[in-house]
């Protein structure tokens, strides 16, 4: 049987355990991404070496062998950074997931999936910033986000399409508010909420910070995708109570430490709050891209966990690499996990992970039969153990 000792196409990897063997919490795969390049993948990536066997992540054989982990009671779900099948990244191998031969996968009511590579794989989007036809709160955050963001393009540019920025202003201004990608101008009343909350990050501590954004989307007019997956925690869990939703932003927001909140001045949110496409947003524009990415590594979290009637055994995501830091460090902080194995690629290989043994330990932790496999329980346990103690540590 072949030896998987490489993963081709993430830039990192996290193999994360519950602490409590006993325990029905899933396992993680966590992959991380940097977009838009095929460039530094492995070399050399086959498994005629059945001892030093390489897949690319969307590897159909790869994905064949993760989908015979999964048992008809315990599932297995793979998580990706998209929200549709209009939704694609430029290049890169995360794109690969949202290609044709993929799109049945994530049809949910489609009986037959035959024409999916791994139909056996309960497969989810994730990214619910780009849920626009969900008509959610995050969604409005993100919509912020692409005005601030188009606003900077424009006034680096000082033209729009090769029209001079102030003769375009003086008669198209209503018509570029709706040729701005993913920004719709009557959801501004929450908008004018959204920049009041960001105004006032200045003067509360991280703490406050923290709690006053989880209570706007809780209490939104608009409908929350995390809040949703909140309400489906099971009694009791490690997220049935709010103060841990509001711990996890606490912590991602100081792992990110805001920075550039030094640099909001109060004319720079007057002219947001006019929707004004000669303001300097660059600070504003940074700090909700920050918060946007947190939003989808707390949704992705929460809906790990929820309570269905057939949980998952094993979770696996392959999202942007500083989501997948994320979205471990708070798995661990919680207490209940505990890293076991982790790799990044180098310097010129960086979209190549090492992946010793982690399948046959996968088997051994799910209690799949493997007969082909020589190797015995206690020693795939112990080399994975192994990899914990030598790997690099990831940078916070």
């Amino acid at each position: 049987m072949s030896i998987h000792s490489r993963i081709s196409g993430p830039v990192s990897f996290y193999y994360l355990k519950p602490k409590d063997s006993s325990s029905t919490l899933p396992l993680f795969l966590l992959f991380g991404d940097i977009h838009f390049s095929y460039d530094d993948m492995c070399t050399n990536c086959t498994c005629e070496d059945e001892k030093n066997c390489c897949h690319a992540i969307y590897d159909k054989d790869f994905l064949k062998k993760i989908e015979k982990l999964a048992k008809p009671n315990r599932p297995i779900d793979f998580y990706i950074e998209f929200f549709g099948e209009t939704e694609k990244v430029s290049t890169g191998p995360l794109h690969n997931f949202m290609e044709p031969e993929f799109q049945n996968c994530y049809k949910h009511t489609l009986k037959n999936k035959s024409n999916c590579p791994a139909p056996g794989i309960r497969w989810h989007y994730s990214d619910i910033r780009m849920s626009y036809t969900k008509n959610n709160i995050e969604n409005v955050f993100e919509s912020l986000f692409r005005f601030t963001s188009c606003c900077i393009d424009l006034n680096k540019t000082k033209s729009y399409k090769g029209v001079p920025l102030a003769k375009w202003l003086t008669s198209n201004k209503t018509t570029l508010f709706q040729v701005i990608p993913g920004f719709d101008i009557s959801k501004k009343d929450e908008m004018h909420k959204i920049i009041d909350l960001i105004a006032e990050s200045k003067h509360l501590t991280i703490d406050e910070f923290a709690e006053s954004i989880i209570d706007f989307l809780f209490e939104s007019k608009y409908p929350s995708l995390i809040h949703k997956q909140f309400k489906k925690q099971v009694k009791n869990s490690m997220f049935a109570e709010k103060s841990s939703i509001v711990k996890m932003m606490r912590d991602s927001l100081l792992n990110i430490k805001l920075k550039k909140i030094d640099k909001f001045d109060s004319k720079m949110f007057v002219q947001l709050k006019n929707f004004d496409l000669t303001g300097n947003y660059l600070p504003i524009d940074f700090f909700l891209l920050e918060i946007n990415a947190i939003f989808v590594d707390l949704y992705l979290i929460l809906r790990t966990m929820k309570k269905i009637d057939h949980p998952p055994s094993l979770c696996i995501a392959y999202l942007g690499n500083d989501h997948i830091k994320n979205i471990a460090r708070n798995l661990v902080s919680t207490g209940k996990y505990e890293k076991v194995a982790f790799a990044k690629g180098t310097e010129k290989t960086r979209r190549c992970v090492g992946f010793d043994n982690v399948l046959e330990d996968l088997r051994s932790s799910l209690k799949i039969p493997n007969t082909s496999s020589t190797r015995s329980k206690s020693s795939t346990s112990s080399t994975t153990r192994k990899t914990q103690k030598t790997s690099p540590k990831p940078k916070s």
